[in-house]
């Protein structure tokens, strides 16, 4: 019984998120894309981070600012994917060209705690251990 009231609690709040949602039609598609590249384009610079500590290359934190301030592995990679369409789209010669130091430094910085094994970390912090410090307290 108990896990019946659960699954109708999850099925009511299910369906009240989505009966919020606008309906999906190609101009609100459309709409809400154009309002995604715009914030990108326009928040991109803070997304920008400088080398420092363990980082050793300028690097992408998704989310602009109110992402912390570290090296992601799939969301940084990601990230870049959108900003460079975007860049592609809207940019200019030279913020494409500002772009691509941080895009490679992203992946400078990864392939730097990289090793035969294949294993990166998922994050990369300024004040990370080195490699071999990180696999020791995984693998100790």
């Amino acid at each position: 019984m108990r896990k019946l009231r659960y699954l109708f609690l999850f099925l009511f709040f299910a369906t009240s998120v989505l009966a919020q949602l606008p309906e999906r039609t190609p101009g609100n598609v459309n709409k809400y894309k154009r309002i995604c590249r715009q914030y990108i384009y326009e928040e991109m610079e803070g997304m920008y981070r400088e080398p420092g500590g363990a980082l050793q290359y300028p690097f992408l934190a998704p989310g602009s600012s109110q992402y912390m301030d570290m090296l992601w592995d799939w969301d940084s990679w990601l990230s870049d994917v959108a900003l460079r369409q975007i860049l592609t789209e809207n940019g200019s010669r030279k913020d494409s060209a500002r772009a691509l130091n941080y895009e490679q430094g992203c992946v400078l910085n990864s392939l730097s705690y990289g090793g035969m094994d294949g294993w990166i970390p998922i994050w990369i912090e300024r004040d990370a251990p080195s490699r071999e410090e990180m696999l020791k307290k995984i693998n100790p």
